[in-house]
């Protein structure tokens, strides 16, 4: 039977948010990645491999995947299209994005696991019914060695301003190192690089104020603690990096449909800037 990450979490001894995790003054801080442990024991690899893999990041964070799983190696993916964003991403393209993020994730923490997969993307996709990919574990013979496992739990995505130290050549290097011919590094700086820039603001100041791109967003938003705690899901405070006594005040007096007034949507245009501005390059 296909089932998403997130409903077999709140059936299970993975639910993120239990009783026993509720802070001394809930009203004051956010629920986030920090209070999460999950009850992992005696659980399979497998099922320890697909928890990480639901760590990835995607649009709204909206986690558009499902799977399939057979035994204890092999996994089908799906793309969770009643978690499509219509209309930000009519095509689906963020949306696959955000699936193969779970696939990357997912064939990273196998190999923690002591696990090789054979990852097949299926190139002819017919609908909602059609599988994105199909994965066959398999042992490695190597060590298990879970490292990498603190870095995908600690991963998260926010519009922050970047660090402005540039970029050596050795950074360079290793970041361009996978597809060398395909891949280049535009400076922040050059008539390229401040083209794009403008461009980005462009485009996110677009996005920001369609009103259908901000009702959109506003199902997506999961101000106070127990949105956070029934949906799993979703763009929180913590998520947004929304911390201090302004994280205190959305959490407990904004509402979704607050995510639309001019004030909140000007604030993150500003980040966005903010962000771009700091930027040292792209590639």
């Amino acid at each position: 039977m296909k089932a998403s990450i997130r409903q077999t979490m709140k059936k299970s001894g993975l639910n993120y948010f239990c009783a026993a995790m509720i802070l001394l003054l809930p009203s004051c801080s956010s629920f986030n990645r920090s209070h999460v442990k999950p009850n992992l024991t005696g659980k399979s690899d497998i099922y320890q491999v697909l928890y990480h893999a639901s760590l990835a990041g995607s649009s709204h964070n909206s986690q558009p995947w499902s799977v399939e799983v057979y035994g204890n190696d092999s996994i089908l993916v799906f793309a969770d299209t009643t978690r499509k964003l219509p209309v930000v991403d009519p095509s689906g393209r963020e949306m696959y994005m955000s699936v193969g993020a779970f696939i990357e994730n997912l064939g990273i923490a196998a190999a923690c696991y002591g696990y090789t997969t054979d990852i097949r993307i299926n190139k002819r996709l017919n609908g909602a019914a059609s599988t994105v990919a199909s994965i066959r574990l398999s042992g490695s013979g190597k060590t298990p060695d879970k490292t990498a496992l603190d870095e995908i739990t600690k991963r998260m995505t926010l519009r922050i301003a970047f660090d402005t130290e540039p970029l050596n050549a050795v950074d360079k290097a290793v970041l361009m190192a996978g597809d060398r011919g395909n891949i280049h590094f535009i400076d922040a700086s050059s008539e390229k690089g401040i083209y794009l820039r403008k461009q980005a603001l462009a485009a996110y100041e677009q996005q920001a104020f369609n009103r259908q791109a901000q009702d959109e967003l506003a199902g997506w938003m999961r101000f106070s603690n127990k949105e956070v705690r029934e949906n799993l899901d979703g763009l929180t405070t913590a998520g947004m990096g929304i911390t201090g006594v302004g994280g205190f005040m959305v959490r407990n007096y904004y509402k979704p449909e607050d995510s639309k007034k001019e004030s909140f949507v000007t604030q993150g245009v500003e980040k966005q800037n903010a962000s771009l501005k700091t930027a040292v390059g792209g590639y």
